[in-house]
């Protein structure tokens, strides 16, 4: 919904371009990371064949992250030597990043935020595997204990609770 609301897509990019942003890309990098990773990220650290990109976090630590097809398709066409997000060569502030991303979720009538965005991406990924470790290491956390908030229990595995303990 929230791509959907962000324009047309114009020749070579996907997503409407607002004040030197491509809007569906910074969408799709947004949930993943923090908002310096995001307003940071470089062509030159996207490896399009391993579907990898290598992002700076916190204290300057650098990891690889996984990105998933549909992901990529959002990011294409690689500009070499540019900003994923803004494609020219300057990289956007991260409070300038998070601010617009606030605003066109706002305008594309999406409830949320670019804290929500990254909140939601921890959710369905720890849903998807179970696994606190895989999910905390792509969301750049040091501790599973950090990650463990996307672990909230479920109805369904509340109630796999409940008839085990009943036996």
């Amino acid at each position: 919904r929230l791509l959907g609301g962000l324009g047309e897509p114009g020749p070579g990019r996907h997503g409407a371009r607002q004040g030197g942003v491509h809007l569906g890309r910074a969408c799709a990098v947004a949930g993943q990371g923090h908002p310096a990773e995001a307003a940071g990220l470089g062509w030159d650290d996207v490896d399009l064949d391993t579907r990898r990109a290598r992002v700076t976090g916190k204290g300057g630590k650098t990891r690889l992250v996984a990105l998933g097809v549909v992901l990529v398709d959002l990011l294409l066409p690689a500009m070499p030597g540019a900003n994923v997000v803004t494609g020219t060569a300057r990289a956007m502030s991260p409070d300038a990043f998070q601010r617009r991303i606030n605003r066109s979720m706002q305008a594309a009538g999406v409830a949320g935020t670019f804290h929500q965005l990254r909140h939601r991406y921890g959710t369905l990924a720890y849903q998807a595997t179970r696994d606190l470790v895989a999910v905390g290491q792509q969301m750049g956390h040091s501790s599973p204990v950090t990650t463990s908030i996307y672990a909230a229990a479920s109805d369904d595995a509340a109630d796999v609770i409940a008839d085990a303990v009943a036996r």
